[in-house]
This record gives structure tokens, sequence and C-alpha cells, in this order.
């Protein structure tokens, strides 16, 4: 009796130690989700808290340097078209700004163009003003600024929390034990470098944006020059001149015409030519033999 009962306590001493054995080793394997999942927990609180943080910082924010995209389109004449254009490029170089684009056009009356740069942002009034100072006319000036403080705020924290994440991820990485933990924390940290890189482009965007303004400058050549005294009217030799170009195209035009006309006209006029001419020479006989 005595050995059945041993062979009993025995039997379930080793199915204890069978059950917390599997326990542990269910425990340890689920270490690594239960800290991964944890992590994305922490993440979420992270993510609402910043979500709030404009909201709840607006009077931090106005006191702090605003962020601010400004753009400006301008419309000048100028009386020399390539001279403004070389001076304005020197200017931006002068400031360390860029040119982003450049397009002139030319009609027969004309010459116009189109350039887009960048300026730092502390030079974009004085480079506005000295834009004006080299056109003769301004005919449009229209100036824009979008403030993208709150957004700036709002990735710049959302990409601490990110980082956070990613430290933390990376130290789980390193604590790995089996395949399976080692392929759920990559996969974590894939995701996570991937939402880095994401806010980070957006950033260096809004940067490139704050701390370069845009400014589109349309040009047009006055071709009429400027009068005597001041004056925006034509002198009176500037007039002349034009009015005798103007009487001698005239003219070019309708000579030209009328001979594109015989030209075209000459299988007709031709033949009809040779009938009059031979009418009126009968007629020239028959008068003489009366």
């Amino acid at each position: 009796m005595k050995k059945v009962m041993k062979g009993i306590l025995l039997f379930g001493f080793l199915v204890v130690i069978s059950a917390c054995t599997q326990e542990r080793t269910q425990l340890s394997e689920s270490d690594t989700e239960l800290a991964i999942q944890q992590e994305q927990s922490a993440e979420e609180r992270d993510i609402n808290q910043v979500e709030k943080l404009p909201a709840q910082s607006n009077g931090r924010i106005v006191n702090e340097e605003r962020k601010i995209a400004y753009q400006a389109h301008v419309d000048i004449i100028v009386n020399d078209f390539q001279a403004a254009e070389k001076k304005i490029k020197q200017a931006v170089t002068n400031i360390e700004g860029y040119i982003v684009s450049s397009d002139v056009h030319r009609s027969e009356n004309e010459l116009s163009g189109t350039i887009t740069v960048k300026v730092p942002q502390e030079k974009f009034e004085p480079f506005l003003t000295e834009i004006k100072e080299l056109s003769y006319e301004v005919m449009n000036e229209n100036i824009h600024g979008d403030d993208v403080t709150e957004e700036y705020v709002d990735l710049t924290a959302r990409l601490k929390a990110k980082q956070d994440v990613r430290k933390k991820l990376e130290t789980f990485l390193e604590d790995a034990n089996t395949t399976k933990d080692l392929l759920a924390v990559s996969e974590q940290l894939g995701n996570v470098q991937e939402e880095i890189e994401q806010l980070e482009g957006r950033l260096n965007v809004l940067k490139n944006q704050t701390d370069f303004s845009s400014v589109t400058l349309s040009m047009t050549e006055q071709n009429l020059k400027i009068g005597e005294l001041g004056s925006k009217e034509q002198n009176t030799w500037t007039r002349a001149k034009q009015l005798l170009v103007s009487t001698v195209n005239g003219l070019i035009a309708a000579a030209s015409n009328v001979v594109v006309v015989l030209i075209g006209l000459s299988p007709i006029i031709v033949p009809l030519g040779i009938i009059v001419f031979g009418v009126w020479l009968y007629r020239k006989r028959r008068k003489k033999d009366q």
C-alpha cells in the first residue's frame, strides 16, 4: 500500500513540474509580444497627447517664432529686359538665394518673361524693394503668407514620439531569443522607421518653405521710351518715326498685294489682255481704211 501511495505522489509531482515548465515556456514566448503591445499602447497615448498640443499650446506658440511660408507675385515693366534680368539674378546670388525657373517669351512687339526664385525669409522684403526699384512701373503685386506653426509643432512632437519608440524596439531586438520574437520586433521596427522618414520628409518641406520665401516675377519690356521731363508719353521724334515706318510698311504691303493678285490671276488676265489688244488693233485699222 505504501508503494502505491509513493507511486501516486511521484506521478503527481512529475505532472506538476511538467505543467510549470510548459507555463514558463509560454510566458517566455509571450514576453516580447506583450512588450510590443505595451509599446504600441504607449505610442498611441503619445500620439493622442500630441494631437492636443496645438490647442493646448496656443499661448506658447504665439510667444515663439512662428513658421510662415511667404509667397509673392510681382508684375513689372522694365526699359531693358536683359539688363533687368541680369541685375535680378545677381541680386538673388548676393543674398544666397537660388533660381527655381526662368522663362523668356519674345514676340513681334515685346520681350517678356517669368522668373521664379527662392530667397532667405529675412531678405524677402528688401529683395522685393530692390525689384521695384529696377522697374519702370509696377503693374501688380500680391503677397501671401501661410502660417504652418501648428503643423510644424505637431510634426516635431510626433517625430520625437516615434524616435523614442524606435529606440525601445531596437532594445527589444537585441534581447530577442527566438526567431518568432526577432521577426515580430523587426516588422514593428520597419513600420516605425517608415513613419519616421515620412515625418522627416514633411518637416523638411515645411522648413524649406519657411526658411526660403518664393517670389515669382513677371517682366515685360517697355518698347516706348520715356519722354522728356519724366513724362511717360512718347516724344515728337519717336511718334514721327513710328508714323513714317507705318506708312512705308503700308505702301509695301499694298504693292505686295497687287503683285500677288496679278500673278495669281495671270492665267485669266493674259488671255483677256491679248483679246482686248486684238480688238483695239482691229478697230484702229478699220478707222484708217475708212
